[in-house]
């Protein structure tokens, strides 16, 4: 049960991106960050701008964006759908559920981006051995976006948590 209100979907602020759906119904996440004015906005507008014109390749994505939700049920689920429209296989979803970056379903560039993941989301730093190999692989461009993406998915997947969000109904 979550520990705050849903804000009711119609009192929500409408999209206002040409991206979002106007007819898509606003997740728990979004009714959640609605009780604080502007955030569900604010979130709105970031993840349009990971998600809208990437420069990322989005099977990379799709597995930082798990690595570091791995331990909130809801953000995991939540994003499963997404991550599997990408390319992410159930055998690399059961991998990154038990934190496997060794696992071979992954390409090298894939186990270098959930090694990094992991750490990012483990708040210890990146060792510069992991820094190196990732740039072999990412211009400075994508390791902004990853980064940002490590972030903000690792600070929804905490949220979630504190706040006990329910799945979508």
């Amino acid at each position: 049960m979550a520990r705050v209100h849903l804000v009711d979907a119609n009192e929500l602020t409408p999209p206002s991106s040409a991206t979002d759906d106007a007819s898509r119904v606003p997740i728990n996440r979004e009714r959640i960050l609605a009780n604080r004015s502007g955030l569900a906005e604010a979130y709105r507008g970031l993840n349009d701008a990971h998600w809208s014109q990437p420069s990322l390749p989005g099977l990379l994505a799709a597995t930082a964006v798990l690595a570091v939700s791995r331990r909130s049920p809801y953000e995991f689920k939540n994003f499963r759908k997404h991550a599997e429209q990408a390319g992410v296989t159930g055998d690399m979803i059961e991998a990154i559920q038990d934190e496997d970056w060794t696992d071979p379903s992954f390409s090298e560039e894939q186990k270098t981006v959930f090694r990094f993941a992991m750490m990012y989301d483990a708040g210890h730093g990146i060792p510069d051995t992991i820094f190196e190999q990732l740039s072999s692989y990412l211009n400075a461009a994508q390791i902004v976006e990853l980064s940002s993406l490590c972030s903000l998915y690792g600070a929804l997947a905490r949220m979630a948590i504190a706040l006990g969000t329910d799945p979508e109904e």
